[in-house]
């Protein structure tokens, strides 16, 4: 259904503090994976969708600027290298946003409510995150002051924490709504041939996981049989 790319695209944005530039692009490219399939579910998994793709052109020049740098081909200016993590982070807020709101919503449909709450508070924290660090980005406070180090702190925890929660999200929904749900939903084929491979990766491991499923829900059922038997 999407949700495992989505999961998998998501853990790599751990790295939110350092060489962060070398895996957005990557973490990126997998969610919008994930949103190609799950965008047939909901308009807000679309605009998502639509939102990741200027989302993956920023990130992309933040690694080709990483490793110019890096390999001393060039060297971007600060005022550049600013804007950019500006744009970039104000376009993520955008991008998860929606893709969280596109968790709720399906959450509602499948009757989750649990899921669907979580989603509605992981958007709060996920957008206060993110404009810390846009507040970082724009050096409006002092450097080496007290003020700056404790909202670089705040940063750190709160991301650690907001990464956890929203990766927890997308694991919940993966296992809760996609491996619940799709043996009856029909796969759109794509015309990408690599695309059509990574799916029939992805289906082969939710099989297992859903023979494994079966088989504690059987053993369940069969403990409880023999408790009212008892009874």
């Amino acid at each position: 259904m999407g949700f495992g790319f989505l999961f998998v695209g998501y853990l790599l944005s751990f790295n939110f503090v350092v060489y962060n530039e070398y895996t957005d692009i990557f973490s990126t490219l997998l969610m919008l994976l994930g949103l190609s399939t799950l965008s047939a579910y909901g308009k807000s998994f679309k605009a998502a969708f639509r939102a990741g793709l200027p989302l993956a052109l920023l990130h992309a020049g933040s690694f080709v600027s990483a490793t110019g740098a890096l390999l001393g081909l060039f060297t971007p200016s600060a005022e550049f290298i600013t804007w950019l993590s500006v744009v970039s982070l104000a376009t993520k807020a955008v991008f998860l946003f929606l893709v969280l709101t596109g968790v709720a919503d399906i959450s509602y449909e499948t009757d989750i409510p649990v899921l669907r709450l979580r989603a509605l508070r992981n958007r709060i924290f996920t957008v206060v995150f993110l404009a810390l660090g846009i507040l970082l980005e724009t050096n409006l406070f002092p450097v080496q002051s007290r003020l700056l180090s404790i909202v670089a702190m705040l940063y750190m925890l709160l991301g650690l924490l907001v990464t956890f929660l929203n990766a927890k999200c997308f694991y919940e929904a993966y296992i809760w709504i996609c491996l619940e749900g799709e043996e009856q939903m029909e796969r759109r084929t794509s015309r990408f041939g690599f695309i059509n491979r990574l799916n029939a990766f992805s289906d082969k491991m939710e099989e297992k996981t859903l023979a494994r499923r079966a088989e504690e829900k059987k053993l369940k059922e069969e403990n409880k049989r023999k408790r009212n038997q008892k009874k």
